[in-house]
């Protein structure tokens, strides 16, 4: 319970917040909506102050706004971050939520985790995995099929849980009329109040906060979230360079951008295959060069031109991404702060965050070598160089 609860709040700090601050400062889109009977047979991307989410979607959903409502069906993942978040839709995969306040009454094929300063799951909701909430208020009263895990403030279940219930709540109530298939285990320091017309099939467990085995359940899951908070400022300080030096370079290097965004269109498998070459071969022979004295300062500065190659490499994927989201005409810094959100998006949703990153970095350094080669070989040929 306490790893999932690290993951929960490092999500909290590392997802939301910098993505909320870049929607809110850098003039995104006031509304986007995807109407209803409109179907989008690929992975959907929308960021703006207000989304709607009508349509159909035929694959994953990533949403980010100040206001979100999703009545649509997404036939894979949800992934959403805003202030007031409503879904109402049919989601047949993961739905992964952090926000503000956030409101849900469809139906979620498989697992939910949602992460709020308060979470309402109604009754209409029909959860087809497990769930796991985190925030100030949490109330769950939809049909679960398999787990309910609850780290909040304040928290009420009255749903019907096919398979076992944790919470981590100073109020803990569980009230008609809920149903429990499985064990019912809570840490608090306080009695949950729990109705009497209530059916708990398994065990009812309760672990006092202040005793001493839970005193070692708290330190390790304190140190946890301080490594957690480490890794999450980390993340933010990560996005905030990228920001910056994105910025900068569009404005210093904007046809450089434009055009290594067309390589990546034209030419994505060779970018691939360039730059996963590159990151094979290249520290092998500056590990070749640097053994050398003659040679060595070369490996040097093979080593530090490949180091800022293989940082800037991201900035033209996300200038790329931002462009196939937004029509045409639109500015370079609009632009690149789109590419930036759907970064963000994906590169925190887990497992999936460490294939993407790679592959952003091969494809990226590849495209910026190949535009390179190929501004390089017209140069030549108009004796510019």
């Amino acid at each position: 319970m306490k790893k999932v609860l690290f993951l929960v709040f490092t999500l909290i700090v590392s997802l939301f917040l910098p993505l909320k601050a870049l929607a809110a400062e850098n003039g995104l889109e006031k509304v986007r909506i995807l109407p209803k009977g409109t179907t989008v047979n690929r992975d959907y991307f929308s960021a703006a102050e207000s989304v709607q989410l009508m349509g159909n979607v035929g694959s994953d959903a990533y949403v980010a706004g100040g206001n979100v409502m999703v009545a649509g069906i997404i036939n894979g993942d949800l992934l959403v971050a805003g202030g007031n978040i409503d879904i109402s839709g049919k989601i047949l995969g993961d739905v992964r939520v952090i926000g503000g306040k956030i409101n849900m009454t469809g139906e979620v094929g498989k697992n939910v985790t949602v992460v709020g300063g308060s979470a309402y799951i109604s009754e209409s909701a029909r959860i087809g995995g497990s769930i796991v909430a985190a925030g100030g208020d949490v109330n769950i009263y939809g049909t679960v099929n398999k787990n309910v895990v609850i780290a909040a403030g304040k928290a009420i279940i009255g749903s019907s849980v096919l398979g076992s219930v944790e919470t981590y709540a100073e109020d803990l109530n569980i009230v008609s009329p809920a149903k429990i298939r499985g064990d019912f285990t809570y840490w608090s320091n306080k009695e949950a109040l729990i109705d009497q017309e209530v059916i708990i099939t398994g065990e009812v467990v309760k672990n006092i906060v202040d005793t001493p085995q839970m005193n070692r359940e708290k330190t390790r899951f304190e140190a946890s979230r301080m490594a957690g908070q480490f890794g999450s400022a980390v993340n933010i300080f990560s996005l905030l360079s990228i920001l910056l030096i994105g910025l900068i370079g569009i404005k210093l290097f904007p046809n450089f951008f434009v055009f290594t965004s067309e390589t990546i269109n034209t030419r994505a498998w060779a970018s691939l295959g360039l730059g996963l070459t590159v990151l094979i071969v290249a520290p092998i022979a500056f590990v070749i060069l640097l053994i050398t004295i003659i040679a060595a300062p070369l490996g040097f500065i093979g080593v530090a031109i490949l180091s800022v190659h293989t940082y800037l490499a991201k900035l033209f994927v996300i200038y790329w991404a931002g462009g196939k989201v937004l029509k045409n005409g639109s500015s370079p810094t609009k632009t690149f702060l789109t590419g930036l959100l759907i970064y963000a998006l994906i590169s925190f949703v887990p497992v999936v965050n460490i294939f993407v990153k790679l592959t952003v970095l091969m494809i990226g350094l590849g495209a910026a070598l190949l535009t390179i080669r190929s501004s390089y070989k017209k140069a030549s040929a108009t004796k510019i160089i």
